[in-house]
């Protein structure tokens, strides 16, 4: 399932149509569809596993990503490249959504609330994030 954070929600209309097509094309509908995050042509990693920079900030952001499941989608925008993670396959882009992932556990599915999109793939990333859907 997905649903949209309210931040997301607000900033809509600031996204280019092409990036949207990206996180519609390459994530919504294919969840949507039942395609499993392994099969998605994109690396959909854990937020919270990202280089150490060793900042105050970046901390905080591990500690946030871990406590609210966050995770990152490469979405293809303006184009896909091979990915470098040995652990998390897929492709990689400049176009990435931050999503936290709601896990009521089986028969159902998880629930994947798109909280940003960034055309422009941040590092590192940060905090703070809004968590409301």
């Amino acid at each position: 399932m997905i649903k949209f954070g309210k931040s997301f929600t607000e900033k809509f209309k600031t996204h280019s149509d092409a990036a949207l097509k990206s996180l519609f094309d390459n994530f919504i509908k294919p969840i949507k569809d039942g395609v499993p995050i392994e099969e998605l042509p994109g690396k959909y990693k854990p937020s919270w596993e990202v280089p150490d920079f060793g900042t105050k900030m970046q901390h905080a952001f591990r500690k946030v990503s871990q406590d609210k499941n966050l995770h990152h989608y490469h979405i293809g925008y303006r184009r896909y490249y091979p990915g470098k993670d040995p652990v998390y396959r897929g492709m990689e882009s400049e176009g990435i959504s931050h999503i936290m992932i709601l896990s009521p556990g089986h028969p159902q599915p998880d629930t994947h609330v798109i909280l940003r999109l960034d055309e422009k793939h941040p590092s590192p990333f940060t905090v703070p994030m809004d968590f409301e859907f």
